[in-house]
Parts: structure tokens; C-alpha cells; sequence
């Protein structure tokens, strides 16, 4: 398996765990997606830019929180670097994948 696959099968499992809490449907859509598409290399690279995508998303609606001044918890601070840390590591996958590095 490689690390690729280990990866959007992690995030996948966080993303279904965060949204079976709240009970969001979509996410957890996603990430089945995602689950499946490790293990199918077409579904692969396009399941790596969902979630580069995905976490930039809630990386820059956290940016605008704190940007606006509103009242920002150290769990979303936590939070904010994850997100930022999980669409870089996407983003290399992406690289790696397309043989730019």
C-alpha cells in the first residue's frame, strides 16, 4: 500500500469520525470517497486535490475569522494549523505524484 493511500485513509477516518458527530451527511460521503479512492490509483490524485482543496477551504474561513477579530479558541488555532498542515501534505502528494519533485 502506498503512503498515498495510507494517507487519504487517515483523513477519510478523521473527517467521517468529526462529521458522524455532528451528523453531516456530505462529509461523510467524502470520505468514503476518499477511503475508496486509495485503493483505486484513477480515483487517487483526483481524491488528493479534493482534499488540498477541502482543508485550504477551512484553513482560509479560519483565516477570515481571525482576520475580522471575532473570538478565536486555542482548539481552532490547533485546528487552523492541521488544516494548513494536511493541504501542504496533499499538495506534495499532488507534486510528488505529477513527478515535479
Amino acid at each position: 500500500m502506498r503512503i498515498e493511500s495510507i494517507f487519504l485513509i487517515f483523513i477519510a477516518i478523521g473527517l467521517i469520525t468529526l462529521a458522524g458527530f455532528d451528523h453531516y451527511g456530505l462529509y461523510i460521503v467524502i470520505g468514503i470517497f476518499w477511503i475508496i479512492s486509495a485503493f483505486n490509483n484513477f480515483l487517487s490524485l483526483l481524491a488528493l486535490w479534493s482534499i488540498t482543496i477541502f482543508m485550504s477551504g477551512f484553513a482560509l474561513m479560519r483565516f477570515a475569522i481571525i482576520y475580522t477579530g471575532s473570538e478565536l479558541a486555542n482548539s481552532d488555532m490547533g485546528l487552523l494549523v492541521l488544516e494548513l498542515l494536511i493541504a501542504l501534505i496533499g499538495y506534495w502528494f499532488i507534486k510528488k505524484r505529477r513527478g515535479y519533485e
